[in-house]
């Protein structure tokens, strides 16, 4: 299974002005443009930060549209095999091995969004690699 992520940029603002604690900045260039590293997933030269104006008040909104920059693809391929062992007529012991994520691929989280942040465009962790699950179950 491959999804696509998305992930938009935010900027800090002030929330007396539109009730939120973060905006969105302008966008100046192809975000998706980018070198696609966990050091720098996307563009990060694409975005302007909103400036304040001559009162020290921030722009409302920046032009930057939802879902503008498309984050890492997730892949997964889970696996599970079972025997049932019959005990008695009614009674029967059933081993179970599960893998998840069994290709072992690398499945990285969303970048920083914050443009105010030194790790902006960084993807700072992964999903966990595969696990393999053993199990005994009584069914009766």
């Amino acid at each position: 299974m491959t999804e696509a992520n998305t992930v938009f940029a935010l900027q800090g603002q002030a929330p007396e002005i539109t009730g939120f604690s973060a905006n969105r900045p302008n966008v100046i260039g192809n975000p998706n443009s980018g070198p696609r590293t966990p050091q720098e997933w996307f563009n990060v030269s694409a975005f302007q930060q909103l400036q304040p104006d001559p009162q020290g008040r921030f722009e409302v909104f920046g032009d930057e549209g939802r879902n503008a920059v498309e984050g890492p693809g997730y892949v997964n391929w889970d696996f599970s095999a079972f025997k049932n062992i019959p005990l008695t007529e009614s009674k029967q012991l059933q081993f179970r091995g599960e893998l998840f994520n069994v290709l072992n691929h690398t499945n990285f989280r969303l970048p920083v969004s914050d443009i105010e942040s030194p790790t902006f465009a960084q993807i700072q962790s992964d999903v966990s690699p595969r696990v393999i699950q053993v199990a005994l179950k009584f069914l009766f």
